[in-house]
C-alpha cells in the first residue's frame, strides 16, 4: 500500500508546483493583454507593441509547456491510481474468499461446538481466556480490514474519476492555448510587416533613438552626482564612528540592508509589472543596422497610471527632477542602491523608510505617444548591475 501511494503524493506535489506557476503565467498573460490594448492606441507605439506581442508569444509557449506537464503528472497518477485499485481488487477477492472460508468453518464449528472445545481444553483458566480473546479479535480483525480496504477503493475510484476529469480540462486548455497563440503569431506577422515599413524611415528612428540617449546621459550624470555626494557622507559617517570607537547605529543599520539585499538576489519583486522594452548593457537595435544602444538599466513598459514600489526595505536617498526623465528616485539597500526614473508623481522624500509594499510614485505616461515606461537601475556602492540578475523570472 505505502509503494503504491507514497508516488500518488510526490506526484501531487508536482502537480502543484506546476498549477501555480500556470497561474502565475495566466496572471502575466491578463497584464500583457492590457498592454496590448494600451499600445494599439498609438501609431507611435508600434515597435512598443511587436515587443509586447513578442513577449506574450513567449509566455504563452511557456504556459502550454506547463500544461503538458501538467498533463503528463495526471497521467503517471491516474496509472498509479489505476494499479493501486486492480491490487485493492485482487486483495477484496482473496478477502471474500478468505470469510467464505471462515463462514463454512464457523458454520461447522456452530454445529460441532468446536469453539467451546477449543476453549475448555486449554490447560489453565488464563489459557481459555487467552483462546476466547484469540478468537473474538480474529473475526473482528477481518471484518475490520475488509471493510477498509473496501473503502479505500471506493476512495481511489473516486479519485481517478477526479483526475480523469481534470486530465480532459486541461487537454480542452492545452487546445485553448494553442489557438490564441496562432493568433497572436499572427498579430507578429503583421506587426513585423510595420517594423520593415519603419525601417524605411529610419531618419524618424535615429532622431528618437539620439533623444533616448541624451536622456540617458543626462540621467547617468544626476545619478553619478548623486551617489559621489553620498559617499562622501558616508565616509565621514565611518570616519567618526572609528574616532570614537563605536558602531554607529547608520552603520548598523546599513549592514543590515547589505545582507538582505545581496541574500534575495533573483527573487527580489518587479518594482511594477510589465513587459521589458530595452535590456541592460550594448545590443543591437531591433530594427536598425548598426545601431547599438547602451543601456545603464532595464526600461519596462507598463500600464497607465501605474504605481511603483520599492524592490527592497531600504531608505530614500535622493528625489530629484530630470529633465527629459521626470522625477528620479533612489533608494539605497546599505551598499546597493536601486534607482527609478520617469515618474510623474512622487511619494517619498530623501530620508524616508521604504519596503517593497509602500508606493513610492507614480510612472508617467507620455502624453505624445501613450507610453508608460519605467526605468530602472541596481547600482552596488558605485557599479552598475544588471537588473535582470537581480529580480524574479517572470
Amino acid at each position: 500500500m505505502l509503494f503504491f501511494l507514497l508516488p500518488l503524493f510526490l506526484h501531487g506535489q508536482t502537480r502543484k508546483q506546476l498549477e501555480v506557476k500556470r497561474k502565475s503565467l495566466l496572471k502575466d498573460i491578463r497584464i500583457t493583454n492590457e498592454l496590448l490594448e494600451e499600445t494599439s492606441k498609438s501609431k507611435e507605439l508600434t515597435y512598443e507593441r511587436y515587443l509586447t506581442i513578442k513577449d506574450q508569444v513567449g509566455k504563452r509557449n511557456e504556459l502550454i509547456a506547463t500544461i503538458k506537464e501538467e498533463i503528463k503528472t495526471y497521467d503517471k497518477s491516474l496509472e498509479r491510481t489505476a494499479l493501486v485499485i486492480e491490487a485493492l481488487g485482487e486483495d477484496i477477492v482473496k478477502l471474500k474468499k478468505d470469510y467464505e472460508h471462515l463462514l463454512q468453518l464457523a458454520y461447522r464449528r456452530k454445529l460441532m461446538k468446536s469453539d467451546l472445545l477449543f476453549i475448555f481444553s486449554s490447560q489453565s483458566f488464563n489459557d481459555a481466556f487467552k483462546r476466547w480473546q484469540y478468537l473474538k479479535q480474529y473475526d473482528k480483525y477481518r471484518r475490520k480490514q475488509a471493510a477498509r480496504i473496501i473503502e479505500t477503493q471506493k476512495s481511489l475510484e473516486r479519485k481517478l474519476e477526479l483526475q480523469e476529469e481534470r486530465r480532459r480540462e486541461k487537454e480542452r486548455l492545452l487546445g485553448s492555448e494553442k489557438n490564441h497563440l496562432l493568433k497572436l503569431e499572427q498579430e507578429l506577422r503583421t506587426k513585423n510587416r510595420l517594423l520593415k515599413e519603419l525601417k524605411s524611415n529610419e531618419s524618424s528612428l535615429k532622431r528618437k533613438i539620439s533623444k533616448k540617449k541624451n536622456e540617458h546621459e543626462s540621467l547617468n550624470v544626476e545619478i553619478e552626482n548623486i551617489l559621489e555626494k553620498d559617499f562622501v557622507g558616508i565616509r565621514q559617517k565611518n570616519r567618526t564612528a572609528t574616532t570614537s570607537g563605536n558602531k554607529s547605529k547608520d552603520t548598523s543599520n546599513k549592514a543590515n540592508y547589505t545582507t538582505s539585499f545581496k541574500g534575495s538576489k533573483g527573487q527580489l519583486p518587479w518594482p511594477v509589472k510589465g513587459v521589458i522594452s530595452s535590456y541592460f548593457g550594448r545590443q543591437n537595435h531591433p530594427t536598425l543596422k548598426d545601431i547599438i544602444i547602451d543601456n545603464s538599466g532595464i526600461d519596462i513598459l507598463t500600464r497607465k497610471a501605474t504605481k511603483v514600489k520599492p524592490v527592497a526595505s531600504g531608505e530614500v536617498a535622493a528625489v530629484r527632477f530630470v529633465p527629459g526623465n521626470d522625477y528620479l528616485i533612489i533608494v539605497q539597500h546599505g551598499s546597493y542602491f536601486t534607482l527609478y526614473s520617469k515618474l510623474e508623481e512622487h511619494y517619498v522624500k530623501k530620508g524616508d523608510k521604504v519596503n517593497p509594499n509602500k508606493e513610492i510614485g507614480m510612472v508617467r505616461t507620455d502624453g505624445q505617444t501613450g507610453k508608460t515606461e519605467l526605468h530602472f537601475e541596481v547600482w552596488k556602492n558605485q557599479a552598475r548591475l544588471n537588473p535582470r540578475d537581480w529580480i524574479r523570472r517572470n
